[in-house]
């Protein structure tokens, strides 16, 4: 079976457009946090199973590898990344400009934005290495300028794991 690549933002564009009618009716019989939850658990499933596929396809798990994954996703216009920083044990950006946030924002769906795009980043890192810690402290859908992410080694073997 031939796997049809779309871009990321089309893709989201679609399931938000998809899902966001669906919740609403879903929520005149359920609660609306515990169909987010359940639809958050499939996303983040999902995103493990692509960080897995991602860790065989590069047939590397380092910190390297993963910054490239990043690069890719910042490639044309839908985020913009500023400050890059990347050393054996670290990686530091921030997302300034985020097409995936204004859109969830134009269309009144900051929360399930959040489900569909930013929940993605840890459960991804996860399913690529469980190697690489990930702290976010701040997001544009939670209304801040822009997100800063950073990731650091936690292996004592961070040598193996860069060098790959």
């Amino acid at each position: 079976m031939n796997d049809i690549k779309q871009p990321v933002f089309s893709q989201r564009q679609i399931e938000a457009r998809l899902l966001q009618p669906i919740i609403a009716g879903l929520c005149s019989v359920y609660d609306e946090e515990d169909i987010i939850h359940n639809i958050r658990g499939t996303i983040e499933r999902i995103a493990f199973e692509a960080g897995r596929k991602f860790k065989e396809e590069q047939k590397d798990n380092s910190l390297l590898a993963y910054a490239e994954h990043w690069k890719q996703l910042a490639a044309g216009s839908s985020l913009t990344i500023e400050d890059f920083n990347l050393s054996a044990t670290k990686l530091t950006f921030k997302i300034t400009h985020c097409e995936y946030a204004a859109f969830y924002k134009q269309i009144n769906a900051e929360k399930l934005g959040s489900t569909l795009s930013c929940c993605r980043d840890k459960a991804f890192l996860q399913g690529f290495s469980n190697c690489i810690e990930m702290h976010r402290s701040k997001t544009i859908l939670e209304g801040n300028p822009g997100c800063e992410f950073e990731f650091i080694f936690n292996d004592e073997d961070t040598n193996d794991l860069v060098q790959k």
